[in-house]
């Protein structure tokens, strides 16, 4: 179920004034729901959201798109030339001048060889972050999780550590459950190989 930001907040609200007589603004609020939006834009990559696009070249060099988060795999100088364009480390594209390949450096995608007019890539788009008119952009099988993120945070700066350290370990097991239902429910067509490798954020 997809929610939103205001949707969001208010859950906050209300799970505050359930265990505390603490006053919590608005400010605070969103703050901390971002705090956990950025855990979960950081800490979730899933497949509906890749975006392909292509990049113009001029003589190796080209910006990403608007939006751009991170590469998914290699890139290909066109539709029907799937040579791959393998990511390297900055060091290793520097290195290996005769060899193909791409690398990012601040906004820039930087292509061997670099007679290469255009390439399309995939990508994680990046995320702005939540506001009252801006709602979460991520998977809505994972907004539930901003909740509990928010909670842990605001609780710890209430230093109430008994409520802090409960909902910081309720995020961070919904979050590996749900990043494993959604790694079988995404890649089961491709043989039920695990995709998504969860990874402890906190």
């Amino acid at each position: 179920m997809s929610l939103t930001t205001t949707e969001i907040t208010s859950a906050i609200r209300r799970k505050i004034l359930e265990e505390s007589t603490e006053i919590v603004s608005d400010a605070t609020i969103l703050l901390n729901a971002n705090l956990a939006y950025e855990d979960l834009k950081i800490g979730s990559f899933t497949n509906d959201q890749i975006v392909q696009a292509t990049v113009a070249l001029t003589l190796g060099v080209g910006s990403v798109p608007a939006g751009f988060g991170t590469l998914y795999g290699a890139g290909f100088a066109s539709a029907t030339d799937k040579s791959p364009f393998n990511e390297k480390s900055i060091a290793d594209f520097d290195r290996d001048t005769d060899e193909r390949g791409m690398t990012l450096i601040g906004t820039s995608l930087y292509v061997k060889p670099t007679t290469t007019a255009s390439i399309i890539i995939r990508y994680w788009p990046s995320y702005d972050d939540l506001t009252a008119v801006q709602n979460p952009q991520i998977n809505s099988y994972l907004h539930e999780l901003i909740i509990y993120g928010a909670m842990w945070r605001i609780h710890e700066d209430l230093q109430n550590e008994t409520l802090s350290e409960y909902y910081r370990g309720k995020f961070t097991e919904e979050f590996k459950r749900k990043i494993d239902s959604l790694s079988n429910y995404q890649e089961e067509n491709m043989g039920g190989n695990e995709f998504f490798t969860y990874q402890r954020l906190i």
